[in-house]
């Protein structure tokens, strides 16, 4: 669309053919040792962005106050992924354990104030564009921004699939109580 992109991942990281295939595709890529830090480059090249987009709430809250000082003209675009706070509120009613239900509302503060000082937040689904509305009201643009994934042009039949894999970190609560249920419910019926 005629931008110029710049990717600056907060751990600094060079990632291999993952950086190689963004740098081909002609987005800048900043990583250490050159630069090394989020901060570095917002104060030496801050001015240089209409467009800040951060994903995750913790990430934000890092560095909302320094882009709008280092990049006062820059628009920030907040990706939510998921509302932390009510995957961990509905964990604390599960396990009916007091202790996580209140970390659930200590994380949704923390969440929804990022939210009402970024310019829009992107949200996937219906569910928590209106859990957003419901708790910041006005102060908080949001836009419905739906996962994007390329549908396979043709798919084969059952008889020829064989093979199973699962990408995702363990230490994503959501992920491992997806993988267990998965083998629990799901397998059985599979074999």
């Amino acid at each position: 669309l005629g931008f110029k992109l710049t990717f600056v991942p907060e751990n600094m990281a060079y990632f291999g053919k993952y950086t190689d295939d963004l740098q081909r595709m002609g987005i800048e890529c900043i990583y250490a040792p050159f630069t090394l830090s989020v901060n570095e480059v917002l104060e030496n090249r801050g001015g240089e962005f209409d467009m800040v987009f951060i994903t995750r709430y913790g990430v934000a809250a890092k560095y909302i106050e320094t882009i709008r000082q280092r990049a006062p003209k820059a628009k920030i675009v907040f990706n939510n992924a998921d509302l932390h706070f009510l995957r961990e509120l509905r964990q604390g009613i599960a396990l009916r354990n007091q202790d996580i239900i209140h970390k659930s509302i200590a994380t949704r503060d923390a969440e929804l104030a990022v939210m009402r000082k970024v310019d829009v937040v992107l949200s996937y689904n219906e569910v928590e564009h209106a859990v957003i509305m419901s708790h910041n009201l006005d102060a908080t643009k949001i836009a419905k921004c739906p996962w994007v994934v390329d549908i396979a042009k043709k798919v084969p039949g059952f008889a020829e699939r064989k093979d199973l894999a699962f990408l995702g970190g363990f230490g994503h609560p959501p992920n491992l109580e997806g993988v267990q249920f998965f083998v629990a419910e799901v397998m059985p019926l599979l074999r």
